[in-house]
């Protein structure tokens, strides 16, 4: 959920989800706005596979249901070396959600899921996106929840507004 821009690079992400086999567990739906949602839209168009759907635009508000229910949240951008030092405020918000991530951005992102064990940390890549689509894919439902409840976890105690205030 967010924003549909250039630099997230999410037609990568649906042209691996669009690979996966009909029988794949792991659906792509994304919801949002942006420069690249037009280009998006005719892709998810041209492929039609049943694994990727995409969402209109909802209010901030309103969006914070569907982000509870996602079994996890995905954060992208593109792979470039300014991004290796940020951190998308998608990735706390999976955590504050206590739902898994996959973080297909390389350096500080990619490191706090993987120290947290909050979820899956990949290349933005087609190859990199399959890779961790399949992995979530196979996980139990066990799994899934204890990466949710170790990213809310670390969350509580390192990434609240209360905890950066105090440091």
């Amino acid at each position: 959920a967010g924003n549909m821009g250039h630099f997230q690079g999410l037609d990568v992400a649906i042209r691996a989800a669009a690979a996966l086999d009909p029988g794949h567990a792991v659906d792509l739906v994304l919801m949002g706005s942006g420069l690249a949602r037009p280009e998006l839209e005719r892709l998810v168009e041209e492929l039609a596979s049943p694994h990727v759907r995409l969402m209109p635009a909802v209010a901030p508000a309103e969006s914070m249901a569907y982000l509870a229910s996602a079994d996890a949240h995905l954060i992208s951008l593109i792979d470039l070396p300014f991004f290796a030092a940020t951190i998308p405020g998608k990735t706390q918000v999976a955590m504050a959600h206590g739902r898994p991530a996959i973080v297909a951005v390389r350096g500080d992102a990619a490191d706090l899921v993987r120290t947290a064990d909050a979820g899956v940390a990949t290349t933005p890549t087609k190859g990199g996106f399959e890779r961790a689509f399949s992995e979530l894919g196979q996980m139990s439902a066990r799994r899934l929840a204890e990466l949710g409840a170790n990213g809310r976890k670390y969350y509580d105690e390192h990434l609240t507004l209360g905890r950066a205030a105090a440091q």
